[in-house]
């Protein structure tokens, strides 16, 4: 990834809504998140495609605060990328590094949410944010 992810880019839409405060959990947010990716000292780069989810309630740590969602989501993104891309070989194709990045993400993103995941963008309705590319919809750090 170039840069630094803010919490701002984590542009959560509800798409379950927590209509039963009766249960120990419910709920969801999501968002897509479209982060250039760039390997090396080359010029080589390309889109790193993954969707984040979180409940918006949870058995383990009741409910979850907008704003701690987004913290969590983006300090977790940011050392899952310096790992995976400080560990990257030369020549390593970026469709890897994006399955590796991912699937370091969602461990250390459920360490600070339970429930949490990361993977392809599926959820329908969900915002598609950019970031590392200069678009007009990619928020202000």
């Amino acid at each position: 990834m170039v840069g630094v992810i803010t919490p701002e880019y984590f542009r959560f839409r509800d798409v379950v809504a927590d209509d039963d405060p009766s249960l120990p959990s419910g709920g969801w947010r999501a968002v897509c998140i479209h982060a250039q990716i760039k390997h090396g000292d080359s010029e080589a780069r390309t889109v790193c495609k993954f969707e984040v989810g979180v409940p918006i309630r949870n058995m383990k740590q009741g409910e979850i605060p907008l704003e701690a969602a987004r913290f969590a989501a983006a300090s977790m993104a940011n050392r899952a990328a310096r790992m995976v891309l400080s560990q990257a070989h030369p020549g390593e194709m970026f469709a890897v590094l994006c399955t590796q990045f991912r699937g370091v993400y969602e461990p250390m993103l459920r360490t600070q949410i339970a429930g949490a995941t990361v993977g392809e963008c599926r959820t329908e309705g969900v915002e598609i944010v950019p970031f590392g590319i200069t678009t007009a919809s990619e928020p202000t750090p």
